[in-house]
């Protein structure tokens, strides 16, 4: 099964250009945690059939003081072989995930990742290699134009339309402002966008409207709070991280 990071570097992000930076230091203690939800639609064609696909893909970001943890799954598939009395029969395939921990210092060039079979040694990867397959360098809302706005108590959305209409880009563009994410500063779709005071830029939509010959196909990518688990395990990553940095 495909990852949303594998539609986009098959090209998906021509109509999905999503930034997430890794910046600043959050001005609270303790470890913080976001996870980052997001999902690819596509469409393919099964016989004289068109079939909508929805591909999902998720990570967890933690941050500790001047440290970034990005929990980055790995998905596997396991087939289940059931014994009958007519002997061996197909059973179901079981999707497995881990988590491969990539640490990496705030501002930095470099990082080291630990994969979940080997945590006593990493190996030194690229920050922005990392980051480019979630849509690292900004939100590109260039081609759209602002239609209309909506206010609630803590969000607020913008609605956009293309400047000019492209039949490979979206019909509109949705942002989500979260007041309440507002102190989350070790992440960000939009550095630009953050700065306003509608809030953290939360979640970003694209939408292709429905045609004859195609649904309507949503891509998007949220940010949402999450509670850090095992902060004992968060620690020993740290210091195995700190301890092969100083080597």
């Amino acid at each position: 099964m495909p990852t949303i990071r594998e539609s986009f570097l098959k090209g998906v992000t021509v109509i999905l250009i999503l930034g997430c930076g890794f910046e600043g230091k959050t001005i609270m203690s303790g470890p913080v945690a976001i996870k980052i939800n997001m999902v690819v639609q596509s469409v393919k064609h099964e016989g004289d059939s068109l079939v909508l696909l929805t591909n999902k893909d998720h990570a967890e970001l933690i941050n500790v003081e001047n440290i970034n943890i990005l929990k980055d799954p790995m998905y596997t598939e396991r087939g289940e072989v059931k014994n009958s009395n007519e002997g061996f029969v197909d059973g179901e395939v079981v999707q497995e995930i881990a988590y491969e921990d990539h640490v990496f210092y705030v501002n930095a060039k470099y990082g080291i990742k630990f994969h979940p079979k080997n945590q006593s040694k990493g190996i030194e990867f690229k920050v922005d290699s990392l980051l480019k397959p979630y849509g690292y360098n900004g939100v590109n809302n260039g081609n759209f134009r602002l239609d209309k706005e909506i206010a609630t108590k803590n969000l607020s959305y913008e609605f956009y339309t293309p400047k000019v209409k492209n039949p490979n880009s979206a019909d509109s563009l949705i942002l989500k402002y979260d007041l309440d994410l507002k102190k989350i500063t070790f992440f960000t779709f939009s550095s630009t966008l953050d700065a306003t005071k509608k809030g953290k830029l939360s979640g970003v939509y694209y939408v292709l409207n429905k045609t004859a010959d195609r649904p309507r196909i949503q891509i998007s990518s949220e940010i949402a709070l999450s509670v850090p688990e095992n902060p004992l395990e968060i620690q020993k990553l740290i210091s195995r991280f700190k301890e092969q940095k100083e080597k």
